[in-house]
Parts: C-alpha cells; structure tokens; sequence
C-alpha cells in the first residue's frame, strides 16, 4: 500500500533550531534577511529578549559545498555510518561552539552564547571582512599593521594548541573599534592531530600571499614560519599532555 513520504528539510531544520533558542530565552526575534553569506553557513541578526543583537550561525555544508570543501570536514567524517547532511552540520556547528568555548577567554574571536543542531548563537559583531574591502581602502602601513595584529593573534592561538585550518583574508574581521577578529573555527585542528603542521602552513602562506598581493606587504615566509613551527611546538606539547 502506498504511503506519503516526509524529509527533514534544512529551513525546517532551521525552524527547529530557532524554538529551541527561543523556549531557551535565548532570543526572541531573527531577521528574515541575511547580513552574511558564506561558503558553509548563513548569518542572521537576532534580539534577546532585554533588545541586544546577536547573531545567529546555520551550517550549511552540503548544499553549496565542494568536495574540497568537504575535505576540510574529513574529522567530521571519520567513522560516522549516518552521514545526512542535516547531522553532518549539526556535528560542524557543535565544533565550531566547541572551538569559541575554548578562545574566547583569551583569543579576539566571536564569544559563544549557544548551540543547537546545526546553529550557534553567538555576539553581534560590527565591523567588515577583510576580503570586502578594496584594495584602495587601506593604506600599505594599514595593512601592516593588521597583518601584525592577525599573526600574532593567532601564533598566541597555535600555542594555546589549535590551528585554524582555513586562514584567509575571508575569515578576518576588521571591528569598529580598529581591532581585529578571527571567525570561522568548523574545521579547527588540534596541534595534537598529525595534519594540523600541514595546515598551519598553508594558513601562513595564504594570509602573507594575500597581504603581498593586495597591498604590497611583504613578509619573509620563512621567518614568519620559523616563529608558527615553534609555536606549533608549544601547542602540541601543551595538548599532547592535557590528553593524557
């Protein structure tokens, strides 16, 4: 006998996600406009309920996203027999609450407020992505300068025992208050993890080949990697021992 058929779709995943954060007290009201589009996710602003805004993170992978994408992910994958891609953004959304947990104390990184499914409540944050600016909207000794707030940011990060993975121009916040963020941590590794000295690599090539590129600030590579290896050093030894 013939039956009718139900799937789980993400903007109903979307709708469960928001009532959990709503029956929590988390927020109250969400924009029906997006204020960021990324490779993997939607942003969305929301009120609490006293009125302040946060923002509000959905995972997206699966529905615009490569396999090289996906190869960013390949932790998430491993050893998982359900592997729908509602779970898989599920299992993102709670690493990357997982990674601000662990530096947000310490690290300029968006501060966590809650995690449900595949969404992460998290601060507002006022400011602009690097990639969004022209190249004629900051001056070369801007740019140094910003380049020297973002490597020491993230060597004092390395040493705490984690690699970004994805470090670009794209995940760089410049704040209204002249600082600087680090944001999107879904495919962070620990330094404890085999691959995380390969990506931490490629993370320093990339942010110094976009400097160069852009705004002509140059920046000796093997220096630069001479100071992330033995950082990489301290965060392995300090994860190594916090695992054993």
């Amino acid at each position: 006998m013939g039956y009718i058929g139900y799937q789980l779709t993400i903007h109903g995943y979307d709708a469960l996600a928001i009532r959990a954060f709503a029956k929590k007290g988390i927020i109250e009201a969400i924009s029906t406009t997006q204020i960021g589009v990324g490779k993997d996710a939607d942003v969305y602003v929301a009120l609490t309920p006293s009125g302040e805004k946060v923002a509000v993170k959905f995972n997206r992978i699966g529905e615009r996203t490569s396999a090289r994408r996906a190869g960013y992910h390949s932790d998430v994958f491993a050893d998982k027999h359900h592997k729908s891609w509602l779970y898989v953004s599920r299992l993102i959304a709670k690493k990357e609450h997982e990674a601000l947990v662990l530096l947000s104390p310490f690290a300029k990184v968006p501060k966590p407020i809650a995690w449900n499914r595949h969404a992460i409540v998290m601060e507002f944050i006022s400011g602009v992505e690097l990639a969004e600016l022209r190249d004629t909207d900051l001056t070369k000794e801007e740019a140094e300068e910003i380049l020297g707030k973002v490597l020491d940011e993230y060597e004092k990060i390395v040493k705490f025992g984690i690699v970004h993975g994805d470090m670009s121009e794209f995940n760089i916040v410049l704040t209204d208050k002249n600082d600087i963020l680090i944001i999107d941590w879904a495919q962070y590794l620990s330094c404890a993890n085999p691959e995380s000295l390969n990506l931490l690599k490629r993370d320093i090539t990339v942010l110094l080949n976009a400097f160069r590129r852009r705004w002509g600030v140059k920046r000796d590579f093997e220096e630069e990697w001479k100071r992330f290896y033995e950082a990489w050093l301290i965060g392995r030894k300090e994860t190594s021992e916090g695992e054993e």
